[in-house]
């Protein structure tokens, strides 16, 4: 991740879904402007989830995924 630099990000439009007691995904949309080793990435739109468990009475991410929406 040091190759990476964001310079903006937004979050919208988030939703919580539980999968149990100790387990959730947050659902949401993203957008965001940065560089990656020097290359202009802006993406726009994209899909994102997230997995939080708990552990040792903690709330940590095990998985995060992402899917840019195409263009049109």
């Amino acid at each position: 991740l040091s190759d990476y630099k964001l310079t903006r990000y937004e979050m919208g439009e988030a939703k919580l879904l539980r999968v149990g007691p100790d387990a959730a995904f947050v659902l949401y949309r993203v957008n965001y402007d940065g560089a990656f080793k020097g290359q202009a990435v802006k993406v726009a739109g994209a899909q994102a989830s997230s997995l939080y468990v708990r552990r040792g009475g903690k709330w940590v991410e095990l998985f995060y995924q992402e899917t840019e929406t195409p263009k049109k």
